[in-house]
């Protein structure tokens, strides 16, 4: 028991939990507070076994919630039964929960949620939204046994951002709160077109432009080939915009050949600045906005050229091997293009 004692004293833990655990406004835990306690626990175990444990916590109770923590943090079973909970704080158990429904470990929760009597301090740490947000259906599904508060909104939003699909049908099939329209949104900006579907099927919040306008950006075009079948929002001239950006031509032309709220100059400009010398070729060849000088200033930039080497020095193209040859067409197609503002 020394080392501990020792540590006890060079690390005033009373003041630690009375003015920092406590706190709801802070972490449930900082780990770097407690990597000195379970390192002399690791050497403390050699020596001795787990069942030791309850005696050591016998003769020093501070040790108690500290342990606890120690084993929320490996998720050991072993360790967390050698301690009553019973006598922890209640943020030490509230933390056991959190870290459950974070890992997906059913076990853990299940030794951790009986003695849960503590209202949650916000929504971030409520643990039905924490486990729909890591995909962990069946922790949802014994919280949804067991306890009587309610998830949020963010629930359903977080599992079908993540991909979540199993999570989101369950949701919908067996909790009452809503989601928004943020669930579409980013189920389609992170290319979930399952999760999509589902929601455009099963849900009546709907999306934003944001949808469309996100899956464009992020090359997604199924997912922006059905928003634009299936639903009436649309999307924005960012949607053309952000995509030539990206260098997705697929999406570039899709968007041109049925979405009529079109582009602006930023389009060729962002293409000249990527070095996406097809998608500033079709622009130029098929759409009106034309560009800015900045497209050319662009494309004569030092580092769009291979090599840092710059395309043009004193008004002589200058050979470059084959790999340079796309920077050069931008120069030259920016120069000739008759939509230059």
């Amino acid at each position: 028991m020394g080392p501990f004692v020792r540590l006890f004293r060079c690390v005033n833990w009373p003041y630690y939990f009375q003015h920092k655990y406590i706190q709801p406004t802070t972490k449930l835990w900082l780990w770097s507070e407690f990597t000195d306690i379970a390192g002399c626990l690791d050497t403390w175990l050699c020596y001795r076994s787990i069942e030791d444990v309850p005696l050591l916590v016998k003769y020093l109770p501070w040790l108690r919630d500290i342990l606890i923590t120690v084993a929320i943090h490996r998720e050991s079973r072993p360790l967390a039964r050698a301690v009553d909970i019973s006598r922890c704080h209640t943020l030490v158990i509230q933390a056991g929960v959190q870290q459950a429904c974070q890992v997906g470990s059913v076990p853990l929760l299940k030794h951790f949620y009986p003695h849960h009597t503590m209202p949650w301090v916000s929504d971030d740490n409520d643990a039905m939204d924490c486990a729909a947000a890591n995909g962990n259906l069946e922790i949802i599904q014994v919280l949804h046994s067991h306890r009587s508060e309610d998830c949020t909104t963010f629930a359903m939003n977080y599992a079908a951002a993540r991909g979540h699909l199993g999570v989101v049908q369950y949701l919908h099939q067996h909790r009452a709160e809503v989601c928004t329209t943020n669930a579409i949104d980013r189920a389609a900006s992170n290319g979930h077109m399952k999760v999509v579907q589902f929601l455009h099927q099963h849900r009546s919040e709907g999306c934003t432009t944001n949808a469309m306008v996100d899956a464009a950006n992020n090359g997604h075009l199924k997912i922006v080939q059905f928003l634009h079948e299936h639903r009436t929002e649309g999307c924005t001239i960012d949607a053309i915009d952000y995509t030539a950006f990206q260098g997705n031509l697929e999406v570039v032309q899709y968007l041109h050949q049925n979405d009529a709220e079109g582009c602006t100059k930023n389009a060729m400009d962002y293409a000249a600045l990527r070095g996406h010398l097809e998608v500033l070729q079709r622009l130029n060849a098929n759409r009106t906005e034309g560009c800015t000088p900045r497209a050319m200033e662009y494309a004569l930039r030092p580092e769009r050229a291979y090599g840092n080497r710059p395309l043009v020095t004193g008004g002589v193209w200058i050979q470059y091997p084959v790999q340079d040859q796309a920077y050069i067409s931008i120069v030259r197609s920016t120069e000739g293009t008759r939509h230059i503002a």
